[in-house]
């Protein structure tokens, strides 16, 4: 492996070993008042399964990374989710779960969010991380069918009540109980924006280097890559080349197909035949 690769690689398997552990962490206390016995056992499946991507990031960092991957897993074990000290490394896994609509919505939005980076992971030319983060798919889709289930179900029964009893008000709503929906769009809007903010940040941090990189690039005299166009000398060629592209000029009748197109242009239906100039039959002059 490339040694100016491996920091950043070695980062991006601890970003995602960080997030395993914190979810599971986030949910702890969910199994006291579960609606159901189906959703206490979707909740124990999705934490074990955290568990056991938290352990395929660690194997990587045992394994590929030497000491350094040895002291960044000892590190996942010393943040804890929430922890004013030691917090866990993307906000969104620092925010309090204690409920199961805010379960339901974390899941919704956020394993959406993980989803799009293991496939970035998975495309990787590092073919451990490769051939780990494909499986790890498999039950990221599951997660996000616990979410959607769920926040579908509690739509529909607030929908049916609300159509039965005829009140939207959300405090008649709440006294028939179920969940109104201004409360629903609250946790949208919370677990929403909380959820792309790694991605956000991530995404102003590598413009910034990048900008830093070319900013330097250009202090020592070297060519900065960027967006080339061709010289205008060029550009004028090829449109007189094509003038039907050229911009400002009506396109030419050059071609007798599409006579429906022709007409939305403004020009005849069919162009007309032009004879040439020597083979004209010549008018007699009259006197």
């Amino acid at each position: 492996m490339p040694g100016e690769h491996r920091n950043t690689l070695r980062r991006l398997i601890v970003t995602q070993g960080d997030t395993e552990p914190a979810s599971v962490e986030q949910q702890r206390l969910l199994g006291h008042s579960c609606p159901s016995l189906y959703d206490m056992r979707n909740l124990f499946q999705v934490n074990v399964e955290e568990g056991r991507h938290l352990w395929a990031m660690v194997y990587l960092l045992h394994s590929y990374f030497g000491r350094d991957g040895r002291e960044e897993a000892e590190a996942l074990l010393q943040r804890r989710s929430g922890d004013p000290d030691k917090p866990r490394m993307l906000g969104a896994f620092n925010e309090p779960c204690t409920d199961w609509l805010s379960f339901f919505m974390f899941t919704f939005f956020t394993d959406r969010d993980g989803k799009f980076q293991l496939l970035a992971l998975a495309e990787s030319g590092f073919d451990p991380l490769s051939r780990t983060t494909r499986f790890m798919l498999t039950e990221e889709a599951h997660h996000m069918f616990v979410a959607r289930r769920a926040c579908s179900a509690s739509l529909d029964r607030t929908a049916r009540v609300m159509a039965e009893s005829k009140r939207d008000h959300p405090d008649d709503v709440r006294r028939l109980g179920v969940i109104d929906l201004p409360t629903m769009q609250r946790y949208i809007n919370l677990w929403y924006s909380l959820s792309p903010r790694p991605l956000r940040r991530r995404d102003k941090l590598e413009r910034r280097e990048l900008l830093r990189r070319r900013s330097q690039r250009a202090r020592k005299g070297r060519a900065v890559r960027g967006p080339s166009r061709p010289p205008r000398q060029l550009r004028d060629a090829r449109a007189e080349r094509r003038p039907h592209r050229a911009r400002g000029r009506a396109p030419t009748q050059r071609d007798e197909r599409g006579p429906a197109r022709r007409v939305c242009r403004g020009l005849p239906a069919w162009p007309r035949q032009v004879e040439p100039r020597d083979s004209r039959e010549r008018r007699p002059v009259s006197s």
